[in-house]
């Protein structure tokens, strides 16, 4: 009798588990994207030939965002810093 009620507790954690897992996975899916697909633009804080593609989150609030920068060959950033914490 001890034997069905084992059973019964692992099928009910494995479909837990599995319930747990694709609401994970719908929360914030991974994706890959091409430069080619990103939308660039001129940065007007950086000198000529920079361009920015805001991948994820808005840069103009106190919150995460993502962006790719794009300089051409030979191209110098002057030494900066940041008056917010950046990863």
């Amino acid at each position: 009798m001890r034997v069905p009620a084992m059973i019964l507790i692992a099928a009910s954690a494995a479909t837990s588990l599995l319930a747990a897992t694709a609401a994970l996975a719908q929360v914030d899916p991974h994706r890959m994207v091409r430069a080619s697909e990103l939308k660039w633009q001129p940065v007007p804080s950086l000198p000529k030939g920079a361009l920015l593609a805001v991948i994820e989150g808005p840069m103009n609030e106190a919150v995460p965002f993502t962006v790719r920068l794009k300089f051409p060959a030979n191209y110098r950033v002057a030494a900066h810093w940041h008056p917010a914490w950046s990863a």
